[in-house]
């Protein structure tokens, strides 16, 4: 083979061991839908809004809404610019880990 032609070699494109396959990594619900579903019902709660009017303010479906909202959807970083910017929100603060409440002693 010339090299000329070293973009017909064969290319083995293994995964590292212990690094989750592309299915798998795509998966709800996960830290980061599950954070987003967090900080998104405490929006909805601060704000007083329904199911429906959330989804209304962000233009998703009611459906689609349900499952942001338990954790379930995994949404692109593109749909999160959506739902940010229609709530006038950080994207960034919607995704951010779930503080939990310090306990006392």
């Amino acid at each position: 083979m010339t090299s000329s032609n070293w973009i017909l070699d064969s290319v083995s494109a293994k995964r590292a061991p212990d690094t989750p396959s592309a299915a798998d990594a795509d998966t709800a619900p996960n830290e980061l839908t599950l954070a987003l579903a967090h900080h998104l019902n405490e929006i909805k709660d601060k704000r007083d809004l329904s199911l429906r009017g959330l989804a209304a303010l962000t233009g998703l479906s009611h459906a689609y809404m349900r499952r942001v909202l338990t954790g379930n959807a995994n949404i692109g970083l593109g749909m999160l610019l959506v739902i940010a910017r229609a709530l006038n929100e950080d994207p960034l603060k919607l995704i951010s880990p779930i503080q939990k409440p310090t306990q006392k002693k």
